[in-house]
């Protein structure tokens, strides 16, 4: 093997004279923007609950580790009450004293209310000034300094409860100043006072003396006359903190004072704030430096920050407030900055960092720790090199940076110490060997041409195993270095990188890869063994292996990327998946293996495992990790047993065997209630509490306020987002509902009336559960109508009621009655004049049609110039359907008489025969259409009735009608004479109707149902009146089968045959009386359309579809369009369908409104079509909504005509779209350059006729191409093609591939690319002038003729 070796450096381990300053502290802030009430805290205290209580410059806070609750004593006392708390004291009764700048408030926690201190002195004083500290001695005596005001003294069962001590000039037994600092009761039950400037003072309780020491020129005097604080430890020492002299320690036996000072730049002891005992021999000081531990036994501080230390404070400044709670854990309140929280349980992991202050993102990322020699360690980063930690002095030192090689990128994958050399895996350079001893660098790159180079220049693993070999891991393989030879050899080459190697104790080496599984290599057989994921559940989790580790009973054990933890089985070589296990992420980093645990690190968290036990822990931030992110196979365990892990922002190290648990027991406590969402006060209006919830054991809610919720806490500080909780409401829910954290807050709605009792468990951050646990009962009261009272007096009401009630009911039948009558003819009313509004809406359609039948036969008889015998027909045709329509006319003007009271029957003698005659002809031709016979031969001729002639003539009409609706065959209409009526009987031979819908034919509207016949009944108007009209002339109707028992219906009429003739002369009323006069159409030439016919028959050239259910409208049609049209009738969409299918039809005219399938829906199923999409259609009809219309058009329609309409303008329409069409077609096929879209009407008839030309085009050049080939072409038969291509442009399929030639060759010679000799050939034709022929036959013109106005007008053969 040929070597590469380079001389790098000669270095010195101490080459580097900066030192890395990177210690980081694990700490919890809380200011303004965390809810507490303002940065600045001066007190700070923990309540008997385990609530932290804060004094601030703008309010009291008090804190549940989730919630800040503020008090704003302003808002509580009264307007001029001070929001600044100076200090803050809970005395022996349970009240929270609260020293203001302008007084004293006390806060009574159980009413969770505030009250201003009112005790006055013999002269009637009160303490409003600032307070500056409180004490409460043994005694019950609560002490009080002030600035400027001296002491006060309160005795709650003295005399005089109130007592102030000032200082008297000239007197010796006083206070020393008014300014006051400080306070301290000592063993003894001497009270201390710490002055502004004027020294330390001793009141001495039994004797009421004040004893002073100041500071004097005498060695053992105080040193500082300005004292801050005074605390008495747990052996009796009374410690004084001065402003500027430091700490003093007092002496009672000799009344000397020892003073200690900080001789250190940081000077912790400059301007003391606070000062706290943390344990026997300990004291917590605070100042404006910070906060730092004095030992008592050595006399000493130490900055807070040293590893050593229980608990480790970051260097913090102008601390005014210490305070040790129930967890030991530590609160330091500051001057700027609110709240810092440490905690013991949190201190259990050492954070350092690599990463200069200069550039703080360099060497963030660590990939390595390896131990060395004496307690220290190297450590290799990402991207800035090597560095070295020493444990015992803190330092962190750059071994091999970046800047030290002139690079600004240097990575560390793995390191190995191996006696005086450092192996370094690196990204990009290889394997580098550096000598501790003489500082020499050997590098070790790939040499492609060198097999006995290292594989690849990018290493990721080393590791030394039992038989002296290196083993390299790369991105290209695994080999073996031998440091005798300074040699490689390669021993696999796998897809992936190699990211971990490990030996087992059978000598085995395993290997473990980036995306290709796990190897494991047999040094002495030379054998590679593969073993990669698949779907047995005993195979690997994943390929993407992250390390590899071998615990105490030779187990291998693997972690993977994102699917945790496996073992491999040696007995049965297989694996065993750890999938269930809880990890905090299964991105596993690290695996240490320790006695019989697992160490396991993760990309979010650290895990220890017993595989045994299945015991599992994890640890987090809420522990005390800094960092939760771990890198891989960056944890090691060193020697003295303490576990190292990197991350991806420094390194931390711990012993495992000092990780505490927190046993704490934290209460459970409810700190706040709301109803219907508005939080609730003790002993306020409505409040259903009489003390805080939380000291509250049983409420009582309204029906009313079942709304409820509750906020809660477990009252440990220690992570609180990190405690569970439980909670049951017992007599509702059947099983604990869980939450955790900040989602602290529970509520029901609607409780049900009844008793429950809430239940709730909680909790600390390492999920130790409290025996606290809260118990609130809760009784929901019914409302007033549901309690016992309310029913004992239901009860009695009840009876009472009844009693009345029989009482009033027989006095009120009669009464009752009449109006239950009056009610029942009220609704009826409505309910007919409801249908009459109905009947006017509906008749409308009615109109219509008819209407059309008079206004056509109408301007025939006006527009022709002689009458003659063919037209006799037509004015038969105008005389029955304008009778018919003033019918129609007359029936709705008498509704609207009926609807108001002022129809009026109008009686003579009338020959019955006569008159029904007469209505008979009027549906003459109806009949004569459905070839039905109606019959009248029956009735005698002399047979007269007494009737009104308008309303008998109505009644017969609208019989007759729902008679030929039905009728087959014939109907028969029969007169007879029965006691004292004249029963007139229609009969039809139809379908009949059942027994039940016999009464129901002559309701508003009704039609017979489930039957497709029957639904075509008009019976529901035409019924209804003619009942109405009998029932007005005093007669009945009824509907009967047929006495013969044929099918059909016989509906009889009974009228009065004698009727009381009123003395008014009546002019005798005819039939023909109530039609109206035939009026002249005046404004009927529309268009220009010749208003006199021509007697000259004309030119049938095309065919004409009529389409109508209406079989008058139908014969109409086809007698006016067959003078000039081969006219085809359909009396329905389907049959249309059908005739289109094997007829050539040039134009549709349909009408809208028929049964099953209407004219937008064929018009629709026409235009979609491909083979009748181009016939037009007309849609003809009595709809003349907008919404019709447009409906109408959509469906692809070429016109729109309404009803009534003009024969002669319909003809105009007709003759107006086909000529247009005409038109079009030949200035298609006459002009050289006119577009095909010209000529097409809608969007399918447009992709047909593009096709085809498409068709023709690709096959232009091919003489041969004919009909059979573009039919092929085009997946349809000759005929279709013929019909289809005739329709739209009206020439044969041969004519329009000519045609498409010869436009072709237009466009050909305006390109002027060939000439027209060339043109012809080009576009299909055999010979030039066989072309030039066809051109001008086609075009009127010579090629060379087109091609010259195409020079001389381009736009004039367009």
């Amino acid at each position: 093997m040929k070597k590469l070796f380079f001389l790098i450096a000669i270095q010195l381990l101490c080459v580097h004279t900066f030192v890395v300053n990177a210690q980081r502290i694990f700490s919890t802030s809380y200011t303004m923007d965390d809810g507490l009430a303002a940065n600045r805290v001066y007190s700070i205290l923990q309540d008997s609950c385990g609530f932290m209580w804060f004094g601030t410059d703008d309010g009291l806070s008090r804190f549940d580790g989730i919630t800040f609750k503020n008090y704003y004593l302003s808002e509580y006392v009264n307007a001029t009450t001070s929001n600044s708390v100076k200090k803050i004291f809970i005395d022996s009764r349970g009240r929270m004293w609260i020293g203001l700048d302008s007084g004293i408030v006390i806060y009574d926690s159980k009413t969770d209310t505030f009250q201003p201190f009112h005790a006055k002195t013999e002269t009637g004083e009160m303490i409003q000034t600032y307070v500056t500290d409180m004490i409460e001695d043994n005694d019950g005596e609560v002490w009080i300094t002030t600035n400027g005001k001296g002491l006060y003294r309160f005795s709650p069962s003295g005399k005089v409860r109130l007592k102030v001590y000032r200082n008297i000039p000239g007197e010796t037994n006083c206070i020393s100043q008014n300014m006051l600092m400080t306070l301290q009761q000592d063993s003894k039950q001497n009270i201390w006072i710490g002055t502004y400037s004027e020294g330390l003072c001793c009141f001495n309780k039994q004797t009421e003396t004040f004893t002073t020491y100041k500071k004097t020129n005498h060695t053992g005097s105080l040193s500082d006359n300005s004292i801050q604080k005074i605390l008495e430890d747990t052996h009796g020492n009374l410690w004084i903190g001065t402003f500027q002299h430091g700490l003093d320690l007092f002496n009672p036996e000799t009344n000397n004072f020892t003073n200690y000072q900080d001789k250190s730049s940081v000077n912790l002891l400059d301007h003391i704030h606070d000062i706290k005992e943390y344990s026997p021999g300990e004291l917590l000081i605070s100042s404006d430096n910070g906060i730092g531990i004095f030992k008592v036994g050595k006399g000493e501080i130490m900055q807070s920050d040293s590893p050593n230390l229980k608990i480790r404070i970051s260097a913090n400044k102008f601390i005014y407030a210490i305070y040790i709670d129930k967890e030991e854990s530590l609160w330091l309140g500051s001057y700027f900055d609110g709240i810092k929280f440490y905690s013991a349980f949190q201190n259990n992991f050492k954070y350092y960092s690599c990463s200069p202050a200069s550039n703080i993102q360099a060497g963030k990322v660590i990939n390595v720790i390896k131990e060395d020699k004496n307690d220290c360690y190297w450590i290799g980063t990402d991207d800035n090199g090597i560095f070295r930690f020493n444990a015992k002095t803190q330092e962190i030192t750059p071994f091999r940076d970046a800047a030290s090689i002139g690079t600004t990128y240097y990575c560390i994958h793995d390191l190995l110490v191996d006696g005086d050399k450092l192996y370094a895996a690196t990204y990009g350079r290889g394997l580098e060997v550096i000598h501790l001893k003489t500082g020499k660098v050997e590098s070790y790159l790939n040499n492609p041409k060198d097999s006995t180079s290292i594989p690849s220049s990018r290493v990721f693993s080393l590791y030394k195993a039992s038989n002296g070999c290196i083993y390299v891991g790369t991105s290209a393989g695994f080999c073996c270095y031998n440091p005798e030879k300074n040699n490689f050899t390669r021993i696999g080459s796998f897809s992936s990188k190699v990211s971990a190697i490990i030996e087992d104790y059978f000598g085995r080496i395993w290997i473990g890869t980036g995306i290709s599984g796990l190897y494991s290599y047999n040094v002495r057989t030379k054998k590679i063994s593969s073993y990669q994921r698949s779907d047995n559940s005993n195979s690997l989790t994943k390929n993407v292996i992250t390390t590899l580790a071998i615990d105490s009973k030779k187990r291998l054990w693997i972690g993977t990327y994102g699917q945790g933890l496996c073992r491999y089985n040696d007995e049965t070589d297989d694996f065993t998946r750890y999938d269930h296990l809880k990890l905090p992420n299964k991105i596993i980093t690290s695996i240490i293996p320790k006695g019989d645990l697992l160490w396991i690190s993760t990309n979010k968290g650290l895990a220890v495992y017993n595989p045994d036990t299945e015991y599992l822990k994890t640890y987090s931030k809420s522990n005390g990790l800094y960092n939760e992110q771990f890198t891989p196979r960056s944890g090691v365990e060193v020697s003295d047993g303490r576990l190292f892990l990197g991350s991806t922002d420094g390194f931390c190290y711990f012993f495992p065997q000092e990780l505490r648990e927190n046993t704490y027991n934290p209460p459970v406590i409810l700190t706040n209630m709301s109803i219907l969402g508005k939080d609730i006060q003790a002993d306020t209006l409505n409040s259903p509490i009489r003390q805080s919830i939380g000291y509250t054991n049983e409420i009582v809610l309204k029906y009313n306020q079942s709304m409820i919720g509750f906020n809660f806490a477990a009252l440990s500080y220690i992570a609180p987002k990190e405690n569970d909780y439980q909670y049951m409401m017992e007599g509702l829910d059947n099983e604990w509902q869980f939450t955790k954290g900040s989602n602290n807050h529970l509520s029901y709605a609607n409780l049900p009336v009844g008793e429950y009792v809430l239940k709730i468990k909680g909790t600390n951050s390492d999920k130790i559960w409290s025996d606290n646990e809260v118990k609130l009962k809760i009784k929901v009261l019914p409302p007033f109508f549901r309690s016992q009272l309310a029913y004992l007096i239901y009860v009695i009401v009840l009876l009472f009621v009844t009693i009345l009630t029989i009482r009033y009911y027989m006095k009120r039948t009669e009464k009752h009655q009449k109006e239950r009558i009056k009610r029942l003819n009220d609704e009826k009313e409505k309910e007919l004049y409801n249908s009459k509004i109905d009947f006017f809406t509906n008749i409308a359609h009615e109109i219509r049609t008819p209407l059309s039948l008079i206004i056509g036969p109408l301007e025939y008889l006006m527009k022709t110039s002689s009458i003659n015998n063919v037209y006799g027909e037509y004015l038969s045709i105008i005389e029955q359907n304008y009778k018919r329509l003033y019918a129609l006319v007359t029936q709705l003007l008498d509704f609207r008489k009926v609807d108001t009271g002022s129809y009026k029957l109008s009686y003579d003698s009338y020959r019955i025969k006569e008159i029904i005659s007469k209505v008979a002809c009027i549906f003459e031709l109806s009949a004569r259409q459905k070839k039905v016979v109606i019959d009248t031969s029956a009735i005698p001729e002399d047979m007269s009735v007494v009737t009104d002639e308008e309303a008998f003539t109505k009644i017969i009409s609208n019989l007759l009608s729902n008679a030929l609706k039905y009728a087959k065959s014939s109907i028969c209409i029969t007169a007879i004479e029965k006691d004292s009526d004249i029963v007139i009987t229609v009969t039809d031979d139809g379908i009949g109707i059942t027994d039940q819908e016999k009464t129901k034919i002559f309701d508003a509207f009704y039609q017979v149902k489930n039957n497709s016949e029957l639904n075509k009944l008009g019976i529901g108007i035409g019924l209804h009146m003619t009942r109405s009209l009998v029932q007005l002339m005093n007669g009945k109707i009824e509907a009967n089968d047929r006495e013969d028992g044929e099918s059909g219906v016989a509906i009889s009429v009974y009228l009065p045959k004698q009727t009381a003739i009123s003395q008014t002369v009546q002019a005798v009323k005819r039939l023909e009386d109530t039609i109206i006069p035939e009026n002249n159409s005046e404004n009927m030439e529309e268009h220009g359309l010749k208003t006199i016919l021509s007697d000259e028959p004309l030119k049938k050239q095309y065919a004409v579809m009529v389409v109508d259910d209406n079989p008058e409208i139908l014969d109409f049609l086809s007698k006016i369009l067959s003078e000039e049209y081969f006219v085809i009738s359909a009396s329905c969409g389907e049959e249309a369908i059908q005739i289109l299918e094997k007829n050539s039809i040039d134009l549709i005219i349909s009408d809208v409104m028929m049964a099953e399938m209407d004219g937008f829906e064929l018009c629709g199923k026409i235009k979609n079509n491909i083979n009748i999409s181009h016939v037009p259609v007309i849609l003809l009809t009595a709809k003349t909504d907008t919404e019709s219309k447009i409906k109408g058009l959509e469906a692809g329609a070429d016109a729109y005509i309404e009803k009534p309409f003009s024969p002669f303008h319909l003809k105009a329409q007709l003759l107006n779209l086909l000529k247009k069409r005409e038109k079009l077609q030949k200035t298609y096929a006459s002009t050289p350059l006119s577009d095909l879209h010209s000529t097409v009407h809608n969007t399918l008839d447009e992709e047909f006729m593009n096709k085809c030309s498409e068709i023709i085009q690709n096959n232009i050049e091919d003489p041969e191409f004919s009909v059979n080939t573009l039919a092929q072409e085009l997946g349809m038969s000759r005929t279709s093609v013929f019909t289809k291509i005739k329709g739209i442009i009206g020439m044969t399929p041969n004519d329009f591939i000519k045609v498409t030639r010869l436009k072709k060759a237009s466009r050909m010679m305006i390109e002027g690319e060939y000439r027209v000799t060339e043109i012809g050939f080009l576009v299909g034709f055999s010979s030039s002038s066989y072309f030039a022929k066809c051109f001008q036959k086609q075009f009127g013109m010579l090629p060379t003729e087109f091609l010259k106005k195409a020079k001389e007008a381009p736009t004039i053969l367009k």
